[in-house]
């Protein structure tokens, strides 16, 4: 499977969120800053923050204060 189709794969399971404090955080993968691609609401004063990086094609989910 291409990295893209991983990622893909891996969100069909449950997410493992890890919190940040900063606005974009670097890719966990490669480094470089991703691409906010989403934002909802997850908590009370907390959104869910999905990155993609389109350098290593990863995609990871955040949980970040608002």
């Amino acid at each position: 499977l291409s990295k893209r189709a991983e990622c893909f794969s891996a969100m069909a399971q449950p997410p493992k969120y890890k919190f940040v404090d900063n606005l974009r955080p670097p890719c966990s993968g490669c480094g470089r800053p991703p691409i906010l691609t989403g934002i909802e609401p997850e908590e009370p004063k907390f959104d869910l923050r999905t990155y993609y990086c389109a350098h290593c094609e990863a995609i990871e989910t955040v949980i970040a204060p608002i």
